[in-house]
């Protein structure tokens, strides 16, 4: 068994710029039952319905940073129409075939626009942001560059940053792999599930990363199955989550 008290440092397969179209479809198709089934995007969805609730305004505009084939940002708009709020929302990621993909499946959304565009490149003043999605994102950025890309996240969002990403345990490894074999078809989904493990955090983790950004408000909690939330809120904001 791997140990798991430092992050793993190597690389997720769908990550390589050359994955098959077809290939990477399933591959998220696989994810997206994982979170469905263990309520990866109900995490998210609950964060943004206390948002909502308190902070009800006419619109709000949401950027989901890597945001794969798109399935977060559908399921964020269909809650949205449920509940009659507005949005505007973008979805942006380096690898143009899940763009392609996230274009394809979301032609019945027109409040979504996808662009192949580095956050780090996001002009605020052009294109304002309310909140920032970052699912399953994190744990594939490198250390060192954590830092710099969190507070990038904290600096465009006027209101919050809701970032979702995986337990780095044992546990989960474990009970992933059973989950794997039963319930997802694809050997790249297995593979990087794993992977993903394996460059999670531990909740001191993310309390170290806060600390970086003592400009915000944090606050980290743990979820089932083996995710943390960790919403980031300007302090200049009065609302409290």
């Amino acid at each position: 068994m791997f140990e798991f008290v430092t992050r793993y440092q190597g690389l997720e397969l769908m990550d390589a710029p050359d994955v098959p179209k077809k290939e990477l479809e399933a591959t998220f198709s696989d994810i997206n039952l994982v979170n469905r089934l263990l309520g990866g995007f109900k995490s998210t969805l609950q964060v943004l319905d206390t948002i909502f609730k308190r902070n009800m305004r006419e619109s709000y505009t949401i950027l989901d940073v890597g945001c794969g084939d798109g399935e977060m940002l559908r399921r964020v708009v269909k809650w949205a129409r449920d509940h009659s709020v507005q949005l505007k929302c973008y979805g942006v990621d380096l690898n143009p075939v899940s763009l392609e993909l996230a274009q394809e499946k979301s032609r019945s959304y027109p409040e979504i626009t996808y662009l192949n565009r580095n956050v780090n490149d996001w002009d605020a003043n052009d294109m304002p942001v309310d909140i920032i999605l970052c699912t399953l994102t994190l744990h594939h950025i490198e250390d060192a560059q954590q830092k710099q890309f969190l507070n990038t996240l904290q600096e465009l969002s006027r209101r919050a940053v809701i970032i979702n990403d995986l337990q780095r345990s044992k546990l989960a490894y474990v009970l992933f792999g059973w989950f794997s074999t039963i319930f997802m078809k694809t050997k790249m989904a297995k593979h990087d599930g794993k992977v993903s493990i394996r460059r999670g955090f531990v909740k001191q983790d993310l309390r170290k990363l806060a600390e970086s950004l003592p400009q915000a408000n944090h606050a980290i909690s743990w979820q089932w199955a083996f995710r943390y939330i960790w919403v980031i809120r300007p302090k200049r904001n009065v609302y409290d989550l």
